[in-house]
């Protein structure tokens, strides 16, 4: 983790436990200052499984609801994954870094659908794969939430629906 991003945490009252974050302390307070306040919270419900390969976009245009092929690097789009009967699997976050694709869903169905997806690949030339100890997904909210970002040395993404890669966070 961004050394920066870590003081950064540690001083906005985060508990990191093996360079995780655990939680941020008291949640009805945190949830009070919501509105006025900057808001740093750890996203432990949602993971991210990686599809990457020279076949990605065509793939996933072929399994999503949402057409991928057009999204472009550093963009995101809301999408979903149904069953041959139409019935919704699961809801993503899509979002493009280079040639990868990333979705963005809830944690607690994300080894079904790894593993269902993983089924669909056949012949084609693409990876799925699930990176959990690579990344940590944190929430950062309110009036002043860019400037937490530029103080902990990170990118602010430019619009909704946009992200920023830098060194050390996606």
């Amino acid at each position: 983790m961004n050394a920066s991003w870590l003081e950064f945490l540690c001083a906005s009252g985060a508990r990191v436990d093996q360079d995780l974050v655990a939680d941020f302390g008291d949640a009805a307070a945190e949830l009070l200052a919501a509105p006025v306040a900057t808001v740093v919270a750890p996203l432990a419900h949602l993971g991210v499984i990686e599809v990457g390969g020279a076949e990605a976009a065509t793939f996933l245009h072929q399994q999503l609801t949402s057409d991928v092929t057009h999204l472009a690097d550093g963009a995101a789009q809301h999408s979903a994954w149904c069953s041959a009967k139409g019935r919704m699997l699961a809801s993503f976050l899509v979002f493009r870094s280079g040639s990868n694709y990333q979705l963005q869903l809830s944690a607690d169905l994300l080894p079904a659908i790894l593993k269902r997806l993983q089924m669909f690949v056949l012949r084609s030339k693409v990876s799925i794969v699930e990176h959990p100890d690579a990344r940590q997904i944190i929430g950062v909210s309110g009036p002043r939430a860019e400037e937490a970002l530029h103080a902990a040395g990170l990118a602010v993404p430019g619009a909704a629906l946009s992200c920023v890669a830098t060194a050390d966070a996606w």
